[in-house]
């Protein structure tokens, strides 16, 4: 999806070559999109902006992308780089049951 996205960008910069903004919002986005190593790194407000001045189909596709879409499968930290998570100790049993009253007392 990245890939097509990329081929949209570059339809609508030369479809709209007479305007300077989608040269210049284009040649962003592609930029982005070869340097995000996730979607977190893309960020929403260049989809938006391709979406509205550049091309329709590609801020669509920019907006639904996920993190597979940028390294595919597998793309991870090897194995023997993942840190151990340390064991939560579990949580005491809360007593549910209410106090009993103390025999004898009065209001």
């Amino acid at each position: 999806m990245k890939n097509v996205a990329k081929v949209f960008i570059i339809i609508g910069m030369v479809a709209g070559w007479w305007m300077i903004a989608p040269l210049i919002i284009g040649a962003i986005a592609l930029n982005k999109l070869k340097n995000a190593k996730c979607k977190d790194d893309l960020g929403v407000a260049i989809c938006v902006v391709v979406l509205i001045l550049c091309s329709t189909p590609a801020g669509i596709m920019m907006l639904c992308m996920n993190d597979e879409h940028f390294c595919g499968e597998g793309c991870g930290m090897p194995s023997d780089e993942i840190p151990d998570i340390p064991d939560i100790p579990a949580v005491p049993d809360i007593p549910t049951e209410a106090p009993a009253e103390e025999a004898g007392s009065s209001n």
